[in-house]
């Protein structure tokens, strides 16, 4: 069974992490070695991105203030959002795209208002995007990259106050098992959000910590191909006697994050102990490897399906790096994932639409939240893996009688 999400390390270099005797860094040594190999001035160590844009936000903006961001997104950055009490206004996609339209999203700013650019499965953001939402001088503008790989390049073209995040959570491209990251180019306000966060950061306890390790060794474990297959069997057993449908307590959950904000949890508040920043500092020193291979197994899945119309706002320029993202018929999608589930292939939908939000307002978006099917991309992956997925969607495609073939 081909794991969804994996690990960006393997259980080796966890385990001889977790058991050398050289002490882990510091939360300030943490934020120096990132600044200096990103080519940022300042960056700051999170309990979580959505902790991150919570506080910028709190910084930045005073009662009645405007936060304008994505009705296509990832669930914690609207609960986000939410909890900060401004007002908001949420953005459609751009027709057949994951990020917002550039006409829509001038259209909803006010001057000194917040932005929130989020690049959806790792895919770079339009500049054209980052240009309109620059034209009216926002008080903030946040690039929520939580699903990339830092990109010193792409980092050095942060202006003013803009900040990027990037996540540690599990299913990231970073992962270390717990926290975020925020990358800024203004030195006060990193200061002041260093001081939001340690005004509410709690130090885990010994016992939580040794929890995180073990939660981050049996998330390696059971990613190998044949327990995950094993582990995934028992979890879908139990999914179906409880009357879960494939994918549906996935949707349920992250509806449920969007549309009711709950008490501010560890998520908010704890940050990564010794064993998150050891391997925090291992994937900033191997990002460059890391990204390669991504793109490398990107370029195939473009390569591969092309020609079936299923790949759609994603182009050699614009490649994804957490998922691949392909977008099938609505009614067809569960059929396409339990096809490839029964072939051993996990897959997932992201970003359940909000219920929050209706959909006629935001038809894009809607949309792609009904067709959208990711696939595996990562280290655990070959592009040999990446040529045998893409070659049962193209079955699944087939069997449901919509695409002819069209490939030798």
């Amino acid at each position: 069974m081909i794991a969804y999400v994996s690990p960006p390390f393997d259980f080796v270099t966890a385990a001889s992490l977790l058991l050398s005797r050289k002490p882990a860094p510091t939360i300030g040594e943490i934020e120096e070695t990132y600044a200096r190999m990103l080519g940022v001035r300042g960056v700051v160590l999170l309990p979580s991105v959505r902790a991150g844009i919570h506080m910028v936000l709190r910084a930045v903006s005073g009662p009645g203030g405007l936060v304008v961001g994505p009705a296509y997104t990832c669930a914690v950055v609207h609960q986000a959002m939410r909890a900060s009490g401004l007002r908001m206004r949420f953005v459609d996609a751009a027709p057949r795209q994951f990020s917002m339209a550039c006409d829509q999203l001038a259209s909803a700013m006010e001057p000194g208002c917040c932005v929130i650019v989020c690049e959806a499965y790792g895919i770079p953001t339009d500049p054209n995007m980052l240009k309109a939402s620059g034209e009216l001088r926002p008080a903030v503008r946040i690039l929520d990259t939580a699903l990339n790989i830092p990109d010193p390049v792409r980092l050095g073209r942060l202006e003013g106050t803009d900040v990027a995040m990037f996540s540690l959570g599990l299913g990231k491209c970073m992962y270390a098992g717990w926290g975020g990251l925020a990358c800024f180019q203004e030195e006060g306000l990193a200061q002041r959000i260093r001081e939001l966060r340690d005004a509410s950061a709690r130090r885990g306890t010994a016992l939580q910590q040794q929890r995180n390790a073990l939660t981050v060794f049996a998330r390696v474990a059971k990613r190998s191909r044949m327990i995950y297959g094993l582990a995934s069997a028992a979890s879908a057993a139990v999914s179906l006697v409880r009357g879960n449908i494939l994918g549906r307590k996935e949707e349920l959950r992250s509806r449920r994050a969007v549309d009711v904000i709950q008490e501010f949890t560890a998520e908010w508040s704890r940050l990564p102990g010794p064993f998150n920043r050891k391997l925090a500092l291992h994937n900033l020193h191997h990002r460059e490897t890391a990204a390669g291979i991504r793109r490398r197994l990107a370029e195939t899945y473009v390569a591969c399906l092309k020609d079936f119309g299923v790949v759609q706002g994603v182009d050699g320029e614009a490649l994804p790096q957490s998922h691949f993202p392909i977008r099938v018929p609505a009614k067809l999608r569960p059929q396409v994932q339990d096809y490839l589930w029964r072939r051993g292939i996990d897959t997932g939908r992201q970003f359940p639409f909000p219920e929050s939000l209706s959909p006629a307002l935001y038809l894009n978006a809607a949309q792609a939240s009904a067709e959208v099917l990711t696939l595996p991309l990562g280290e655990h992956i070959s592009p040999k893996d990446v040529e045998t997925i893409s070659r049962k969607v193209v079955g699944a495609l087939q069997r449901a009688n919509r695409y002819a073939p069209r490939c030798g």
